[in-house]
């Protein structure tokens, strides 16, 4: 029996988990991050501690399960709204501005002025979050413009260690609707947003793709190294609290998931929540229902 491996880049550390297609449980890894918090609102991490807290972690998983053999496919969950930013040698710039970074409130709410809330809502179904990637890349263009130049692609959590595995750039939808560069019905990056933005678009990854479309296949030193096989697939995965609803099993009408901080609730359009401060991430596509 074929079984996976699922990774995920939480914010404490990364936890890996080998699993066969029932569902049953067969070895798991953990590997601890570090917070910096160089000023009070500033919360970092160090992109290369994720990786290898994310080799402690798979190492382990695969060690304690025996089947590293089986394994025939990679799955990802993250922690959202991160920003790491990557310069044209494919190395990160810096630490990365995770989701607790309340650095760019100012430039959240500069961001909500330059255009009308009804129109930002229609687009991205959110207002403009201090943790948001639009926020973080306009403070950075203020404050670090020697970094902001550098900048090849802007990468989530997840997508850095899903980049280190198969050398492939690319990011998924429901991450990518937490930067508020997104046109939420279309699924699409928003040209829209990036003329409001001032934000070039070669910024963002030019693949975007669904949670559950492969994203890349795992290199051969890697697959050596974690006792694997060579070529399997990755998923492109999602936002750790999208991932979580549809583990839940919020997948069907009727059910849900949370408060007090998240709600997860499966909806077969999408939904619009106008309160200010509030977070509205993108859907991951379910049999017959959308779980959101």
């Amino acid at each position: 029996m074929s079984c996976f491996l699922g990774i995920d880049a939480g914010t404490s550390g990364v936890k890996a988990v080998v699993m066969d297609a029932s569902g049953a449980l067969l070895g798991k890894g953990y590997g601890e991050c570090d917070l910096i918090t160089p000023r009070p609102s500033w919360v970092e991490q160090d992109p290369q501690a994720w990786w290898e807290a994310c080799d402690v972690a798979v190492r382990q998983a695969v060690a304690k399960s025996g089947r590293g053999g089986e394994v025939a496919g990679i799955g990802f969950s993250g922690q959202m709204q991160g920003l790491t930013l990557m310069d044209k040698e494919m190395k990160p710039i810096g630490n990365c501005m995770i989701w607790l970074d309340q650095r760019a409130s100012a430039e959240a709410e500069e961001l909500n002025r330059r255009i009308d809330p009804a129109e930002a809502l229609e687009i991205t179904a959110n207002h403009c979050l201090p943790s948001y990637w639009a926020a973080k890349l306009l403070w950075l263009r203020k404050n670090r413009p020697e970094d902001y130049e550098r900048i090849n692609v802007a990468l989530f959590p997840k997508d850095y260690l899903r980049y280190r595995m198969t050398g492939e750039i690319a990011t998924d939808v429901s991450d990518a609707s937490c930067s508020w560069l997104l046109d939420m019905k279309k699924r699409a990056w928003s040209d829209r947003m990036f003329e409001v933005t001032g934000i070039p678009r070669s910024i963002v990854p030019e693949r975007l793709l669904e949670s559950q479309q492969a994203a890349g296949c795992l290199l051969p030193e890697l697959a050596e190294r974690w006792g694997l096989r060579p070529g399997i697939p990755l998923a492109a995965g999602g936002g750790d609290q999208t991932v979580g609803g549809v583990g839940c099993g919020i997948v069907r009408a009727g059910t849900i998931a949370g408060p007090p901080v998240w709600c997860s609730a499966p909806a077969t359009s999408p939904l619009w929540i106008k309160s200010p401060g509030r977070c509205t991430a993108c859907a991951i596509p379910c049999p017959e229902n959308t779980a959101s």
